[in-house]
C-alpha cells in the first residue's frame, strides 16, 4: 500500500503564536507512520496556527475527522478552533475530496501550506483518514507532553 504525502510546508507548520513555547522546527519524516512516498519542503512562511485559525471542509462526510483535527489542536495548544462547512479562506484548514492528478488511489492524499492556510486534499475519505494523521504526528511533542 502506498500513500502519498506532498507537503509543500517550510514545516515550522506548527510555529503557533504565544502561548505556545518554542518548537523544533525540523522535520523529521522518517518516523510518520505510513511513511510518505514523497515529501517536498517549500521555502517562505509557515503556516501559523492561533486562536483564530478556523477548520472548515468541503465535503459534509469530512466532518469527523474535522472535529478530530480540532480536537488534537485543542489538545497539544489550548485553541479551540471552530469547525464549518465552507470554502477555504485565510487562516484555514481546509479538508476536501478532489481527484488528485499525482494517484488515483483511495488512500492518497497531500498537504500543501501557505502562510494564509493549510489544504489537506484527498482522493476519498480514507484518504483524508491518513493525511489527519499525518498531520497529528506533525505536532510538536513538546506540546504535547
Amino acid at each position: 500500500m502506498r500513500y502519498l504525502f506532498t507537503a509543500l510546508l517550510f514545516f515550522t507548520l506548527w510555529s503557533c503564536s504565544e502561548p505556545l513555547p518554542e518548537i523544533n522546527k525540523t522535520l523529521n519524516t522518517s518516523t510518520l507512520v505510513p511513511l510518505p512516498v514523497e515529501v517536498v519542503e517549500g521555502e517562505g512562511f509557515a503556516f501559523s496556527i492561533n486562536e483564530n485559525t478556523q477548520i472548515t471542509y468541503g465535503d459534509a462526510e469530512l466532518l469527523a475527522q474535522a472535529e478530530i483535527l480540532a480536537e488534537e489542536i485543542k489538545m497539544v495548544s489550548g485553541y479551540d478552533l471552530s469547525v464549518s462547512e465552507g470554502v477555504p479562506g485565510q487562516n484555514t484548514i481546509h479538508l476536501s475530496l478532489d481527484g488528485l492528478s499525482v494517484s488515483d488511489s483511495p488512500e492518497a492524499y497531500q498537504l500543501n501550506s501557505s502562510q494564509m492556510q493549510l489544504n489537506l486534499t484527498a482522493n476519498a475519505p480514507a484518504g483524508m483518514y491518513y493525511a489527519v494523521q499525518t498531520l497529528r504526528q506533525l505536532l510538536p511533542v513538546e506540546i504535547k507532553e
